[in-house]
């Protein structure tokens, strides 16, 4: 599975930061807590395969702060020092960039996911999530929040908690 980009030599179009924010997810595979897809964004220059969403979560984290867009409210702590880290040419990174022309991309056999993280607050996200195919787009208020909306609309989480009964007082 492929997809078409469009490669722009300046990068006008991300004047705008908010590209850099939104992520399409394309879910082909999901059974319990396994979910397995692609991944896209502006950085990518071709479809990122993903295996968990912890690595899509990762890839995404790693995109915003090359961008510093959506800025983080709390810096990150570390185990090793940043000598110890590999370095990355920002300049470079920008000048490089791909589009993702959205019309021509394929959709997940199970799913398709457009992701806009409009904040990093308290350690997490807060934005929008689009389900392609059920035309509907809810707000979350954090990443676990996201993966709830995500495994609702893919039919992994079908466990429905019956209310406790209430007591006679």
């Amino acid at each position: 599975m492929g997809c078409a980009v469009v490669q722009y030599q300046n990068c006008e179009k991300y004047k705008n930061n908010a590209d850099f924010a939104r992520l399409i997810i394309c879910v082909d595979e999901a059974d319990g807590v396994v979910i397995k897809g692609r991944v896209y964004s502006a950085f990518l220059h071709s479809e990122h395969p993903f295996y968990t969403l912890e690595q899509v979560i990762s890839l995404a984290e790693q995109v915003f702060d090359l961008n510093s867009f959506p800025q983080a409210s709390f810096g990150k702590r570390y185990f090793r020092t940043s000598s110890e880290k590999q370095k990355i040419n920002r300049g470079e990174t920008m000048g490089n960039l791909h589009v993702i022309d959205e019309k021509q991309l394929q959709s997940g056999e199970k799913g398709t996911f457009v992701v806009r993280v409009m904040f990093r607050q308290c350690a997490t996200w807060q934005g929008t999530v689009s389900w392609v195919e059920g035309n509907k787009t809810q707000n979350f208020r954090s990443m676990l929040e996201l993966v709830h909306l995500m495994e609702d609309a893919l039919g992994v989480d079908d466990v429905v908690w019956e209310s406790a009964p209430e007591e006679e007082v």
